[in-house]
């Protein structure tokens, strides 16, 4: 994407914000469930003490590594980009300073605006300097050299600005390609497919453990006869 100056200015940093939000939520939300996982696992050696609960409680671990592996993954992608745009909102910030400089009363005089490609030029200096020329040479020359000393060292920080910019946007798209994950092999299917089973045999047993507790005598001896 060719960047312009007008398409920077136009950029609106809500949804960024929003997006980062939702990563971190997503990265603390697969934490608590590693949490829940490892405590799943602690509690199921009273009633699933065999075999088969052995391996329940490996196939939970593994799923709870998996699940911090992910949230680990997802804090790193939140951090990366609040950083990167961090850094463009101030960059935006220096050209926008700078598009608001012009219109000033120090400025204003000389008719700048901002090109598309960052330079800062005017549109009527040439017309006034005819006229002060007429009337005063030797004015002319100093006003000239006003005009051009200023609207140099305004494109230089606008277009600096710009390239920290698209250094950060390059930066950022080779960070997206290590980000992105390529099409699941069969393998790595057949493993998202083990974890589903996963989760919803952890369900089922939740539910038979909570049934056992409720038939679970009570201190005077009774049992309880609430229906599962």
């Amino acid at each position: 994407m060719t960047l312009t100056v007008p398409t920077i200015l136009a950029w609106r940093f809500d949804a960024v914000d929003q997006l980062i939000m939702d990563i971190e939520t997503a990265a603390a939300w697969l934490r608590d469930e590693a949490i829940h996982l490892d405590v799943l696992k602690r509690s199921s050696e009273d009633y699933f003490n065999n075999l088969t609960g052995d391996a329940f409680r490996r196939q939970v671990e593994l799923d709870g590594d998996f699940h911090i592996s992910v949230s680990d993954h997802l804090r790193s992608v939140a951090l990366g980009l609040r950083q990167n745009f961090h850094q463009i909102r101030e960059n935006v910030q220096k050209i926008r300073d700078v598009t608001e400089e012009i219109k000033g009363p120090r400025l204003d005089l000389f008719g700048f605006h901002v090109t598309d490609d960052g330079r800062v030029l005017s549109r009527r200096y040439e017309k006034q300097n005819l006229i002060i020329r007429k009337y005063d040479p030797e004015y002319s020359a100093i006003f000239m050299a006003d005009v051009n000393e200023a609207g140099t060292a305004l494109t230089l920080v606008v277009q600096e600005a710009m390239k920290e910019i698209r250094r950060i946007n390059d930066e950022a798209d080779i960070e997206i390609d290590r980000w992105s994950a390529p099409p699941l092999t069969l393998e790595q299917t057949i493993r998202a497919r083990q974890v589903e089973d996963t989760l919803r045999e952890v369900d089922r047993l939740e539910r038979a453990r909570d049934r056992l507790q409720d038939r679970a005598p009570n201190p005077a001896g009774e049992v309880s006869i609430n229906p599962p």
